[in-house]
């Protein structure tokens, strides 16, 4: 509203708060600058005494006035101007702003297996379980139970065990009685240490 005046050159006596403060400046007699009159408390003591400022500028035989208007003049800014500092600002804001929240992957649940007659090492009563990237490579997460044959057709039987993953690419190994290995006849790959592990795509 302030600038409307100033437009015109219209001196503005305005309460000293929000955007009024940094718009409207105190008429300074010595300096023969500001373009208007503020009052710091909001009562109307501080009020009166900015009217009477106001009308002693007025009166003033000495050009006081004439000056104040042809500084509320040019203290208009072009739209323009105005307009590419808010830009500037809100864009500033932006970038300080955190990233939208991502949804959640759908979880898949997983399940790994080994039989008895996969590996050497294995027994009815080993102590096996999973390592990987899932479960930061702590094989006592992730324990495996002994699943014994359905049949006595001569089958071993499994250790298995399912875990609730989000979809992605996992490597991992079988921690058989504390003894790291992987498995040949399941998916496996050489990381860029020499180390040989088993790989698994969880897809939705």
């Amino acid at each position: 509203m302030e600038k409307e005046f100033f437009i015109a050159g219209t001196p503005v006596i305005a309460f000293k708060t929000g955007g009024l403060k940094d718009t409207v400046l105190n008429w300074n007699p010595s300096a023969r600058t500001g373009t208007g009159f503020t009052f710091d408390h909001h009562n109307a003591g501080d009020f009166q005494h900015a009217l009477r400022r106001a009308l002693s500028v007025y009166h003033d035989a000495n050009g006081s006035y004439e000056q104040m208007r042809k500084n509320a003049h040019a203290a208009v800014m072009d739209l323009s101007v105005v307009s590419l500092a808010w830009f500037r600002e809100f864009h500033r804001i932006r970038r300080c702003l955190p990233p939208p929240p991502q949804s959640p992957k759908e979880l898949v649940r997983f399940s790994f297996s080994i039989k008895v007659s996969d590996n050497v090492l294995l027994s009815p009563t080993s102590s096996v379980c999973v390592a990987g990237t899932f479960n930061k490579w702590l094989p006592q997460l992730f324990p495996l139970r002994y699943v014994p044959p359905i049949s006595l057709s001569g089958e071993s039987g499994s250790f298995e065990g399912s875990l609730i993953l989000a979809p992605g690419t996992y490597t991992y190994k079988f921690v058989i009685n504390e003894e790291w290995v992987f498995q040949s006849n399941q998916p496996h790959a050489t990381d860029g240490a020499g180390n040989v592990n088993n790989v698994v795509t969880v897809v939705r």
